[in-house]
């Protein structure tokens, strides 16, 4: 028999999924993952999908709840701040459903805020590497060695944050100006920065399981000209001037 994984405390984090299955690829990759966090953590997942009809609620292991939503658009934004609502723990980790990494990248993580150290911290060091989903068997044991893929980003600020809750919600949590597919973890990123709050990235690269795109997803968004005229906006406040607009958002 093998060695039983030992499961690290992470009681006090909640992972938060919002969802919307729209590939088989994307079905697999969401039930892999949520088997990898209960596998190696004893911690909170809260999914949320919304959708037309339910994909992924035969998936267990998660606080889940579907919302009946027919609409073309997934409003990621607004999405994420009814679960950050939700939430009770200190820590809550907004996370992709196709983004992996080493165990001891989300200890560290969650230990970083725990300390004070840091306000939100990237568990990654900014490049994504697109990887294929042969990977799976390996990556299901903690191994992640010598995995190779292709760099698709070298500047990444979204896929999986850590924060501390308290400061995720006085910073105005996420910007509901933003829809669908966009900007919109650039805006967070800059935006906390420009708060001054406290960040780090961690050395190690954030895993992206391969799945196909479809249009609407990718980059064909109708609000994505919406979407850049909020990014500008915001970069060209004061921080003066984004407190008080962040303010005017609840």
């Amino acid at each position: 028999m093998g060695k039983e994984t030992v499961k690290q405390n992470l009681t006090d984090v909640t992972f938060i999924i919002p969802l919307r299955i729209d590939t088989e690829e994307r079905l697999e990759n969401f039930e892999f993952i949520i088997n990898y966090l209960n596998k190696f953590f004893d911690t909170n997942i809260m999914v949320q999908e919304n959708d037309a009809s339910p994909k992924a609620n035969h998936i267990s292991g998660t606080q889940y709840t579907f919302v009946e939503d027919t609409s073309v658009m997934f409003y990621k934004t607004k999405i994420l701040n009814e679960m950050t609502r939700k939430v009770t723990t200190p820590i809550i980790v907004e996370y992709d459903c196709d983004v992996i990494f080493p165990p001891e990248s989300y200890t560290i993580s969650a230990e970083l805020l725990r300390n004070d150290q840091f306000d939100f911290v990237y568990p990654y060091d900014g490049i994504t590497l697109d990887i294929s989903r042969d990977y799976m068997p390996q990556i299901k044991n903690g191994d992640f060695r010598n995995i190779t893929g292709k760099i698709v980003n070298t500047q990444t600020v979204g896929g999986c944050v850590f924060w501390n809750r308290k400061v995720f919600i006085e910073g105005g949590m996420e910007n509901e100006q933003f829809i669908s597919w966009g900007t919109e973890d650039i805006e967070r990123y800059e935006r906390f920065l420009k708060l001054g709050y406290r960040m780090a990235h961690l050395v190690v690269h954030l895993f992206h399981f391969h799945h196909r795109r479809i249009p609407i997803n990718d980059s064909k968004n109708p609000f994505t000209e919406h979407n850049d005229a909020e990014l500008k906006k915001v970069m060209s406040m004061t921080k003066e001037q984004l407190q008080e607009y962040v303010k005017t958002w609840y």
